[in-house]
């Protein structure tokens, strides 16, 4: 799914809400000024044939809201917006590799998989992955590894800590700094800082910035910053206050 189709369908996004939220046309193409007013309405008609994205007529207007099929799409690509990470208990899946099958003689394929999936290496052929392994590694796991891998859940750890390697690989220290500063700046649009009751249009200008930083951080966020960092902002409470800005 290429950039602008994720911005799109972001903007769109709500968390536990049972009644979706909507845009209208003028609202949505402010997000993605580099796209040509043709470019545009393409984009629209592609992802509402996808019926990623349904559109309704009220008062006159056209608006827009996102189908539980983008929705699901949109937390298939990005993790952090499954609302189930909030009541992760910081269990793991290990894995070590033993002897390599002929087929993957020095698990490249598997190293590649799990990395896609982002796995971390915290020594030599032994994988972390956080709560549960995906259905297809797990697939390939049983299907081409049979007695070449080991694979445990970790839940406590009795001596030293996996913190250090956890907030190094995943990076979380930078992430939650990017959704800090989008969140401090949305903020500062919504007239916490400045008292203004309305956006101008430059102000507007700097909504498409916020969405573009977002999505580059939730881009990396697996999901579970918040269980090492409580208190810290997480990628949908950002995506609720740019939201508001909607409203001015």
């Amino acid at each position: 799914m290429k950039k602008n189709s994720q911005i799109l369908l972001l903007s769109l996004f709500t968390e536990g809400l049972k009644q979706p939220l909507s845009l209208t046309v003028p609202q949505l193409r402010n997000l993605v000024p580099d796209l040509s007013d043709s470019g545009f309405r393409s984009l629209l008609h592609v992802l509402e044939k996808k019926q990623m994205i349904s559109s309704e007529r009220a008062q006159g207007k056209k608006r827009f809201y996102l189908t539980n099929d983008g929705k699901n799409a949109l937390v298939g690509l990005f993790p952090a917006l499954d609302p189930s990470w909030q009541s992760w208990d910081g269990s793991w899946v290990c894995l070590v590799f033993l002897q390599a099958p002929k087929s993957d003689l020095q698990f490249r394929y598997l190293r590649s998989l799990l990395l896609e999936h982002r796995a971390v290496a915290i020594s030599r052929g032994v994988y972390l992955y956080p709560r549960q392994l995906p259905a297809v590694v797990l697939e390939s796991l049983q299907r081409l590894y049979i007695g070449a891998v080991l694979c445990f859940d970790v839940a406590d750890w009795k001596f030293g800590t996996e913190r250090p390697i956890v907030v190094e690989k995943y990076t979380l220290e930078s992430l939650i700094d990017i959704y800090s500063g989008v969140s401090k700046e949305a903020r500062q649009l919504l007239g916490d800082e400045n008292g203004s009751s309305r956006l101008t249009v430059q102000q507007k200008s700097r909504i498409p910035s916020l969405f573009d930083r977002l999505l580059s951080a939730l881009t990396i966020d697996v999901g579970f910053s918040g269980y090492y960092f409580p208190g810290s902002p997480r990628g949908s409470e950002v995506l609720k206050i740019i939201q508001r800005l909607f409203t001015l």
